[in-house]
């Protein structure tokens, strides 16, 4: 099964210096290290901040976010489904298989104390690079931490107004929890990373999509709640630039061209 999966818009172990050396506990040989708490997809993370967006990938599966939250078992959520429950098995040292991860496949974890870092290897062999996760927090009652991860990496960060390609006085901020201060506009943006939200652009050319909650101005001229807009970020002239899509269709899902800029920001 081929899934698109991209970005709209919505952190190690202990060390003990002593001399000059380094320790770093290791659990015994063959002894299980203890897993806890919400571990976020990092690669996919990187990626769509290197990039701009999200690669397409050929993969059955693909986990934001793991929640540990058993002895031996496992939360895991892709972004659009409800999160689910997986088991899974200490094989030895800190090498562990999730059982029937993905079409009753097996995937192999592999819990690397030394960095604090979850790698994930598919045993169907798509999966040429590793998937690294890295720790949120380690309290599994919060409400998924990917989405906020994902935001605090990626499109948070305080920007000034651009207009005509020159800069204003005007200066918009957006959270790392999804909301929007500064405009009248927009009031929160949400990141679409997968889900039916990747259909609606029609632009053949790999691009990143967001929510957009209006604000007062917006509502007062008709405007929907909420709304899906084509985000760009350009790290080389410090630019974010969000585009409008076409009215949606009531007789075709997604396939929205792109139409103009609506805002343009820089840092």
């Amino acid at each position: 099964m081929v899934r698109k999966l991209q970005f709209a818009l919505i952190f190690l172990g202990g060390t003990l210096l002593t001399s000059a050396c380094k320790y770093v506990h290791r659990p015994p040989a063959n002894t299980a290290a203890t897993i806890k708490g919400h571990w976020v997809n990092s690669t996919l993370i990187q990626q769509i901040k290197d990039s701009g967006a999200t690669p397409k990938t050929d993969l059955d599966w693909l986990y934001a976010e793991m929640i540990f939250d058993g002895k031996d078992s496992v939360s895991v959520d892709n972004g659009f489904e409800t999160p689910y429950k997986l088991h899974y098995a200490h094989l030895q040292q800190n090498r562990y298989r999730i059982r029937y991860a993905a079409e009753r496949k097996d995937l192999d974890i592999y819990f690397a104390v030394d960095s604090a870092k979850i790698t994930i290897t598919d045993s169907s062999g798509k999966n040429k690079v590793p998937l690294h996760f890295t720790q949120v927090n380690t309290d599994t009652s919060l409400k998924p931490a990917f989405p906020q991860a994902a935001n605090a990496a990626i499109i948070a960060g305080n920007y000034i107004v651009y207009k005509n390609d020159k800069a204003t006085t005007e200066k918009i901020s957006f959270s790392a929890d999804g909301t929007i201060n500064g405009s009248q506009d927009f009031v929160g943006y949400a990141l679409c990373y997968s889900g039916d939200c990747l259909e609606e652009s029609a632009d053949i050319t790999q691009t990143t999509l967001l929510y957009l909650k209006s604000g007062p101005e917006k509502l007062l001229k008709g405007a929907p709640d909420t709304d899906i807009y084509i985000w760009k970020k350009d790290y080389k002239n410090k630019r974010l630039s969000i585009y409008q899509l076409a009215p949606s269709n009531p007789d075709i899902q997604g396939a929205r061209k792109t139409m103009g800029k609506i805002l343009e920001l820089g840092w």
